[in-house]
């Protein structure tokens, strides 16, 4: 029956060091995953930031071509003939009409180009932050995985009795009969003899020192 138990003690460690390291691998390219996305991002976000600053510049450009026309439309409509300052902001107005309408019309085709480039930056740029997310979520999960089969195979190694479940790798029925064979031997054996079975390490630790005196326990005969 030990050697049952060493048998399936050492697949069980096995099982674990396979899944551990799978685990590590996932993490590790992860990690080399939202470094990728990382590096990635470093161009666009410049990209974005450049063209956000043009496309501000070229829409306050466009904002001042708008106030001009408005003021070349007003002299044009507000003009009088016996004024002599009105008169000569007329045909200051009739001379700009024709330059400010095509100064217009062609900062508005950059304003409009500018803003379709920015937009295609920043959504490129979205994506990659939500994938990155994404990875970082993933990452968490991955190494909490990790940890837990790292801690898992560390309890196995020290307590090789212990399956996955947390629960001995012998039965109850396995157990008594040891316990059992072992009466003779005394109180004092007996108590540390419970640590040296295999299936219940760590018992003592769980719930505490054995009470001999309790009904049910393992008494030895009066003489």
């Amino acid at each position: 029956m030990a050697d049952g138990s060493i048998t399936y003690s050492t697949k069980l460690d096995n099982d674990l060091e396979k899944d551990l390291a799978a685990a590590n691998k996932k993490v590790e390219r992860l990690e080399a995953q939202i470094q990728k996305s990382s590096n990635k991002r470093l161009p666009i976000a410049k990209q974005v930031a450049d063209l956000g600053a043009q496309l501000d510049a070229a829409k306050a450009k466009l904002a001042a071509l708008q106030d001009e026309s408005q003021r070349v439309a007003t002299a044009l409509s507000g003009s009088n003939i016996n004024d002599p300052a009105s008169i000569s902001a007329y045909t200051d107005a009739a001379a700009r009409q024709a330059g400010v309408t095509k100064e217009l019309s062609s900062q508005q085709k950059v304003v409009d180009s500018l803003q379709q480039k920015f937009d295609r930056a920043a959504d490129r740029m979205d994506a990659i932050d939500a994938e990155t997310k994404r990875l970082n979520e993933e990452l968490a999960t991955a190494k909490d995985r990790a940890g837990a089969l790292a801690t898992e195979l560390a309890r196995q190694r020290q307590c090789p009795g212990f399956g996955r479940d947390g629960e001995g790798s012998r039965s109850g029925a396995e157990v008594r009969p040891a316990i059992r064979d072992a009466a003779p031997r005394g109180d004092a054996q007996r108590t540390h003899f419970h640590s040296d079975l295999p299936g219940v390490c760590g018992a003592e630790k769980d719930h505490g020192e054995p009470d001999q005196h309790k009904p049910g326990g393992v008494h030895r005969s009066g003489s």
